[in-house]
């Protein structure tokens, strides 16, 4: 089976395929293989071949033992020494006197094992739950059992006859000695199945003679091939119920997880010429409370981070592309003037041009390989626990000296107590010089620059404040894009407008936030002038 979206409904549809995938005839095969191992341990523990329960067992040792001492009592009852033959004439009228119930058969053994006597029962016993199942049908019992048959036919040697129960009772005869009565197990004879027990006869400290007693166990054994009948057919009844729940969990489970497969492999139609333009739809599966839910939501974020990744570069090679243009356009005019201009000053205007050009493209081919190895970088380095006092107080004195050669003083405030960051140290500080530099550039002689930190419960805000011309209300929102600049001319060309844009994806990639406002009065509106400009960086501790 597969599942198809419906645009129109949102819902899944299902139809079946000529094949079935891996994942549903693995979860056929496993589940109808639990039910196979399942009858086969029902049919090895019910051997309906003889087994007579353990109920017929003590009822049959019980047996024995009553007539093994009603023998004997009559042997007490002698008062004088008895020869052999005398023996062996109490110990037959006391068998013949016995009322045994049908079903049993009565060896009597000498001690030398030859036969003297036997008696079968003839009392018809009550009516029980055994007799109550006699020839009632167990057809699958049946097939199993002619099945088993044409096996061993064609792959085993043939059986040895069948026992009569003569042979049955000189072989418990003989396997008697210990005294006592033994349960010799259950067999199956040339007149059915038996269950066979043996007691020794004592007289006068020594065994006068051995008896041997066989309960033929068909009713029982008819009883327990009923039961086992039943059992069979509430497996035939589950088979198809298990394949029906198997298909039904095999379609829930595998037929989504190859859709998503499918879509995952096939981006539109690529041989039409109109696949380029398509995108990857990946079904939306989250509405289901299962790992299948969570799947189809995590591939719908990953596609979308891939096409948003993927517009980003996009846009990176255009900005890239109008960034190069405009020197290599300025370039190209100077190196066409420098053919017409005259020599002296015009053609060190035009010299001058090209340096600048050319420095300026240095500087944009920097900051823009920079940029493109930065994601990179970042998830490639370790980050480590390190404590924002000692970095802050270095790139203090670092940028100090730089600010005092523009007349611009830098002030720090940073808490006394411990604050440690988890993360890259060297790229965090490469925000901070930034935003510190960039507020330089931005502040005339005698301006400052305020550069202070707070703990506000589990994040940190490290603030840069300058005493510039501040931001206007477009730059606020576009601040933080590549390649924007609102400097004024007479600096145009000296930075690359990557900066910013790099600080923020340091920052993102940090887990914080950055932002940039105007400083003005409390309750002040945007009416009045900016007193500078404030950058947030917000970092989780």
């Amino acid at each position: 089976m597969t599942e198809q979206i419906n645009p129109s409904r949102g819902r899944w549809q299902r139809h079946w395929i000529g094949t079935v995938s891996p994942l549903a005839r693995r979860i056929l095969s496993f589940n109808l293989m639990a039910l196979g191992v399942l009858v086969g341990c029902v049919l090895w523990t019910y051997d309906t071949d003889g087994w007579s329960g353990l109920g017929s067992d003590i009822r049959l040792l019980s047996e024995a033992e009553v007539i093994t001492e009603t023998i004997e009592k009559q042997f007490s009852d002698q008062n004088s020494a008895l020869d052999p033959q005398e023996i062996g004439a109490v110990t037959r009228d006391a068998l013949h006197g016995l009322r045994l119930r049908k079903g049993l058969t009565i060896g009597l053994f000498s001690p030398d094992l030859v036969w003297l006597s036997g008696a079968e029962g003839s009392q018809t016993p009550p009516a029980t739950s055994e007799a109550s199942v006699r020839g009632k049908p167990t057809r699958i019992l049946s097939v199993l059992k002619l099945g088993s048959e044409l096996f061993h036919r064609a792959f085993f040697p043939p059986r040895p006859e069948l026992l009569s129960l003569k042979e049955y009772m000189t072989f418990a005869a003989g396997a008697s000695e210990g005294g006592g009565v033994r349960h010799h197990g259950d067999f199956l004879s040339n007149q059915g199945p038996i269950a066979l027990a043996s007691s020794e006869i004592v007289h006068d400290g020594s065994v006068v003679g051995v008896l041997a007693i066989i309960e033929g166990t068909a009713d029982v054994v008819q009883h327990r091939a009923y039961e086992l009948e039943k059992l069979l057919q509430i497996f035939v009844i589950s088979i198809p119920v298990v394949l029906a729940l198997s298909v039904y969990l095999a379609s829930t489970i595998s037929t989504p997880i190859s859709t998503l497969a499918e879509a995952m492999e096939t981006r539109g139609n690529l041989e039409g010429g109109n696949g380029l333009n398509s995108r990857m739809e990946i079904p939306d599966l989250s509405g289901r409370p299962d790992e299948i839910g969570r799947l189809s939501s995590a591939l719908r974020a990953m596609v979308t981070a891939l096409y948003d990744r993927i517009d980003a570069n996009e846009r990176f090679a255009k900005d890239v592309a109008h960034e190069i243009k405009n020197p290599l356009a300025s370039l190209r005019s100077a190196v066409g003037a420098m053919a017409i201009a005259k020599p002296g000053s015009q053609r060190q205007e035009l010299l001058d041009v090209i340096d600048h050009d050319v420095r300026r493209l240095d500087r944009l081919l920097s900051d823009i390989s920079n940029a493109s190895r930065l994601e990179s970088d970042l998830v490639k380095e370790q980050e480590k626990a390190f404590e924002l006092g000692p970095m802050s107080v270095v790139l203090s004195q670092y940028l100090a000296e730089q600010a005092a050669q523009k007349g611009v003083e830098l002030v720090t405030d940073f808490p006394d107590q411990t604050i440690t960051l988890v993360g890259l140290e060297e790229r965090l500080a490469q925000v901070f010089v930034n935003l510190i530099t960039n507020a330089i550039s931005f502040c005339s002689f005698g301006g400052t620059i305020r550069f202070w930190a707070r703990q506000c419960e589990d994040r940190v805000l490290i603030v840069v404040e300058d005493t510039g011309p501040g931001l206007s209300d477009d730059s606020l929102l576009k601040i933080f894009d590549r390649f924007y600049s609102d400097r004024p001319a007479s600096d145009f060309g000296n930075h690359s407008g990557l900066g910013l844009a790099i600080s923020k994806q340091i920052v993102e990639a940090h887990r914080g936030v950055v932002w940039a406002e105007n400083i003005r009065p409390v309750d002040a509106d945007r009416t009045v002038p900016s007193q500078g400009a404030r950058f947030v960086v917000g970092l989780p501790i």
